[in-house]
């Protein structure tokens, strides 16, 4: 398992990455998007924050087993259960920007925002 230290540094490393690359989050629109989707999103890491700025940030990040092999009932949204509450969201916003915010060996936050 990843300590700490290795997650926080992976994340300050993606940020300056999706900086350069001027990355910005995944733009879901559709319920139709969702059926056939993993996980499109870019790692932005700690520059999530940048986009707070100009997009109203959902509390709090989603957090998901990006193995496949997560069940239901973890702590860790399992791809199914991740798959309904961003339907959920997308019923009541008309669209969600999506983005990985911090990354572990098994599991990833994942960051939303609707547009302001």
């Amino acid at each position: 398992m990843w300590s700490l230290g290795v997650i926080r540094s992976m994340n300050e490393e993606a940020a300056v990455k999706s900086r350069r690359k001027k990355a910005v989050p995944y733009h879901l629109l559709s319920p139709s998007e969702v059926e056939g989707m993993t996980f499109p999103f870019p790692y932005l890491g700690d520059a999530c924050d940048d986009f707070d700025r100009t997009l109203r940030r959902l509390e709090p990040d989603l957090f998901v087993d990006s193995s496949g092999y997560g069940q239901p009932g973890e702590p860790a949204l399992c791809l199914d259960e991740f798959k309904q509450e961003l339907l959920r969201l997308l019923a009541v916003h008309r669209g969600l920007y999506l983005a990985v915010s911090e990354a572990g060996q098994f599991q990833v936050h994942v960051a939303l925002w609707v547009s302001r």
